[in-house]
C-alpha cells in the first residue's frame, strides 16, 4: 500500500506545482526549479502507473474466465 500513498502524494504535489506556476508570480529561477521537480514527479507517477497496468494485465491474463478482456482506455481530447 505504500506505493499508492506515494503515488497520491506525488500527484498532489504535482498539482500544487502546476497551480503555483500558473499564477505567473514566480521568478524564472523558481519556475525552473519547480518545473524540474514537476518533471521528476511526473516521471515517477508515470512509472507507477505503468507498473499498475502491467500488474492488471498479469491478473487478466491469468484469469480463466473468457468473458474478461482488457480493452484500451483512452481519454478523449478536449480540443
Amino acid at each position: 500500500m505504500k506505493k499508492t500513498v506515494n503515488f497520491e502524494s506525488n500527484m498532489k504535489e504535482l498539482e500544487s506545482i502546476v497551480e503555483k506556476m500558473s499564477q505567473n508570480t514566480l521568478s524564472l529561477e523558481q519556475s525552473i526549479e519547480l518545473f524540474e521537480k514537476g518533471m521528476s514527479l511526473s516521471k515517477s507517477c508515470s512509472k507507477e502507473l505503468t507498473q499498475a497496468q502491467q500488474k492488471i494485465q498479469k491478473i487478466i491474463n491469468s484469469n480463466t474466465d473468457e468473458d474478461l478482456k482488457l480493452e484500451d482506455f483512452s481519454v478523449p481530447d478536449d480540443s
